[in-house]
């Protein structure tokens, strides 16, 4: 498809950001999160904004999905994405959120690993 990265399984949002006095700001676990992050090697991609160009992502979210007694774990995908797409300009220089025009999501079931698999390529809008 494209462009490949791979990180660590992202935290919640509900855990990666708390609210203070002066607004947002990330919390411990997150800088964790980031920390571990800076531990895979990924290629330094570079985004630069064309007309009429945007980016299609696709997300692969690798864990086990399920609990001890075979029912599936309370995880809505929705609530790592932004997590990622907070990072991204870490491992994309240029990226903004904005540029994301188009993206697909699934849950795959691997015991053991604990990753998402982010592709991603420019596109015509």
């Amino acid at each position: 498809m494209g462009n490949k990265i791979i990180l660590p399984m992202p935290i919640s949002i509900n855990v990666a950001y708390a609210n203070g006095s002066k607004g947002r700001f990330k919390t411990k676990k997150y800088k964790e999160w980031e920390e571990l992050c800076t531990t895979y090697k990924n290629i330094k991609f570079r985004y630069k904004e064309e007309k009429g160009m945007g980016l299609e992502f696709s997300y692969e979210f690798h864990s086990n999905w399920f609990n001890k007694n075979n029912t599936i774990k309370q995880k809505d995908l929705s609530n790592y994405l932004k997590v990622l797409e907070d990072y991204l300009p870490n491992v994309i220089d240029g990226f903004d959120d904005k540029y994301i025009f188009c993206y697909d999501s699934i849950k795959k079931v691997q015991s053991g690993r604990e990753e998402v698999e982010i592709t991603f390529k420019e596109i015509r809008i």
